[in-house]
């Protein structure tokens, strides 16, 4: 399983993109698989989307605040869910970065998200919006690779 890692301090907006992520791939014909959506709260979520052409399983993970449930969703994502990518947000911290090294156990790629302090609500939205397809984008070419090898 590959990556992709949304990196960013807290409140920078991680888990909002990585919904905008979640929503946009649903509207581009990616199926849900049902059984394995979980709401973690606090806007918070785990799911598995299905590409449509390729049925290869991408992992979607909100919560990236916890450095044990970063390294359990992960390894849930690769072991049972046989998801070939997922994407994960990662919270930064000032002392050091335990949780990006999570992510670093396996191939990877991080996506920094930067926050935004004195944007307006319009200001935000797009500059979410723009690290979402930043994200669908990267999948997309992921996908390509994966499918080129096998």
């Amino acid at each position: 399983m590959e990556v992709m890692g949304l990196a960013g301090m807290p409140d920078s907006g991680k888990t909002t993109t990585i919904g905008l992520v979640y929503e946009k791939l649903l509207s581009m014909g990616y199926e849900e698989d049902q059984a394995c959506y979980k709401d973690l709260y606090n806007k918070d979520f785990l799911a598995v989307l299905i590409e449509p052409k390729s049925k290869l399983r991408v992992g979607i993970i909100s919560q990236g605040d916890y450095i044990k449930w970063i390294r359990a969703y992960l390894r849930l994502m690769n072991q049972t869910h046989n998801c070939s990518v997922s994407i994960c947000a990662c919270t930064l911290e000032p002392k050091g970065d335990k949780k990006r090294a999570c992510i670093e156990e396996y191939p990877h790629l991080f996506i920094e998200k930067a926050k935004i302090e004195t944007a307006s609500e319009e200001d935000y939205a797009l500059a979410n919006n723009k690290v979402a397809e930043d994200i669908i984008n990267a999948l997309e070419e992921k996908i390509k690779l994966i499918i080129s090898k096998n």
